[in-house]
């Protein structure tokens, strides 16, 4: 028998194998999609049962804290419940996909039975949110008492029982269904493996009676893609192989040599991705460069910053000195001379106090060390508080403050106490570089997303050339040093409102009017 005649021969017997190979293998792969998908859907719907065991224990829980905090505790109540919604409506559905994806009637009627458990379990859960609203009227009223005994006995006792036994029923139940399942993907994988390994035995056999056969007619091609094979493997990627014949060897030698095609323009690729990282490795060096840079420049910002902090206290320390001196050396000093250089002494302190606090905030600040803790804030009440705050010193100044508030609520999402901070800031400002007898007018409105609060006085024209800096550290214009001041207020002011996600900003017009404006977004 000639070589093509067996090769024909094995060809069939190759193709034949391979038919039944496939065939099998189309039936284990749709056997096993199908139990990978059933096990899919039951792990998802016994973690999904999980998930709704949580989150009704956290509604539960948050029936309690609206209970003891009234109203502001049914923000979180509302959460709760769209999380235990949530779940209910996941089990739901992933339910009913396996509901659709099983065809033996016992298997269906165990889902109908899971489904009409949810549906109880949802029923409970709405008497639930029902009997807390409820409940909420009862202690909003005043009878804190009544509506306490009111959940312990339909709640706790009761509905919150009924619903957890429902669940914990459903997750054995589902735990059942997944030991079932474990035990049917067991005997699947020894199918496999069993069907695989006669499947690698005949391959086996067939390629072994096949190289017997064949060997002394394939010798030569064969020994020429060994050599093929060595020299690529010897890193010679442009050798090829000489293409004898229109058989399948030459076939086969065909694809080696553009298989060799392939990997040599993959290799020059790859040589070219290497160009490419090392220019990024470049890069990623001047970036590092261009930080170092910039953690000098930082540095120097330190250096000039403990120099302005050092300028700031030798002056009240030069005059706490002075006084003390002065009053010391006198002969014929009365008690008179010592309580006004007190009164000098504690006035000075006051200012070191008021500026090593400044210092200190924006050490933290810097630092990150400060926390806010954000909640709705209706800003007509922060700005209350500081004008309370802020007419003792406008009253010891001869200023007026004067206000126009919205009757509607504007809310933002801020520190309650920090946005009183900025506003006292703004005030204290006004006031102080403000002419006597003037008024400082404070304005809230809403403008699309937006809060805006402005703080406007009279005094004297900021310069257009000291306005940039205003913002910045122990900066003063030279119309404001016999104001008295750090230096540091408009800087706390600024972080602050940054912090907010806010903008702040200072315009002072030649006929003497100054304006400061914030704004903030709402809540």
């Amino acid at each position: 028998m000639s070589i093509k005649s067996k090769i024909i021969a094995f060809q069939l017997f190759f193709i034949g194998l391979i038919a039944v190979m496939a065939a099998v293998g189309l039936l284990a792969v749709g056997r096993a999609d199908r139990y990978i998908e059933r096990v899919s859907l039951v792990y998802r719907q016994l973690e999904t049962i999980t998930s709704l065991s949580l989150h009704a224990n956290r509604y539960s829980e948050q029936i309690a804290e609206m209970l003891l905090f009234g109203e502001s505790g049914r923000i979180e109540l509302e959460e709760a419940r769209r999380d235990l919604s949530a779940s209910f409506a996941t089990l739901q559905d992933v339910t009913r996909r396996e509901l659709d994806f099983l065809d033996d009637p016992a298997e269906l009627e165990s889902e109908r039975q899971e489904l009409a458990l949810l549906e109880e379990m949802r029923a409970v859960a709405a008497r639930m949110h029902a009997t807390a609203l409820e409940l909420l009227q009862v202690v909003l009223s005043g009878r804190e008492d009544e509506a306490r005994l009111r959940y312990f006995g339909e709640i706790e006792e009761d509905l919150d029982d009924r619903l957890q036994r429902l669940i914990d029923l459903a997750i054995a139940d589902e735990e059942t269904e997944v030991r079932q399942v474990e035990d049917e993907t067991a005997e699947l994988t020894n199918e496999l493996i069993v069907v695989v390994a006669v499947t690698a035995f005949l391959a086996v056999a067939a390629s072994l009676g096949a190289v017997m056969l064949l060997t002394r007619a394939l010798a030569r091609p064969i020994a020429r893609l060994i050599g093929g094979a060595s020299a690529i493997g010897g890193g010679e990627l442009a050798h090829r192989i000489t293409v004898e014949g229109r058989d399948e060897l030459a076939a086969l030698s065909g694809h080696f040599n553009r298989m060799a095609e392939q990997l040599e323009v993959q290799h020059n690729a790859l040589l070219a991705h290497k160009g490419q990282l090392e220019r990024m490795v470049s890069e990623r060096t001047a970036q590092l460069e261009t930080a170092n840079r910039r953690l000098k420049d930082l540095d120097r910002l330190r250096v000039l910053f403990l120099a302005d902090v050092s300028h700031e206290l030798r002056t009240p320390l030069t005059v706490l000195r002075g006084e003390a001196e002065v009053t010391l050396r006198s002969r014929a000093a009365r008690p008179e001379d010592y309580r006004d250089a007190l009164e000098a002494v504690v006035d000075q302190a006051e200012q070191m106090g008021r500026l090593v606090d400044d210092l200190l905030f924006l050490t933290r600040a810097e630092a990150d060390s400060l926390r806010f803790e954000a909640v709705a804030v209706p800003l007509q009440d922060v700005i209350e508080e500081a004008m309370a705050e802020g007419r003792v010193l406008a009253g010891a100044n001869g200023r007026r403050l004067v206000k126009a508030l919205p009757r509607d609520p504007v809310v933002v999402a801020a520190d309650r106490q920090r946005l009183k901070q900025t506003a006292l800031i703004a005030i204290d400002n006004a006031i102080k570089y403000s002419h006597p007898d003037s008024a400082v007018e404070i304005e809230l409105w809403a403008e699309g997303r937006q809060a805006v609060i402005q703080v406007r006085s009279r005094g004297d024209t900021i310069p257009a050339e000291d306005l940039p800096y205003v913002f910045e550290r122990f900066y003063r214009g030279c119309h404001v040093d016999a104001k008295g001041g750090s230096g540091l207020g408009l800087s706390i002011a600024k972080w602050i409102v940054e912090k907010h996600g806010g903008t702040i900003a200072l315009d002072s017009r030649a006929d003497g009017l100054t304006q400061l404006e914030i704004r903030l977004q709402l809540a």
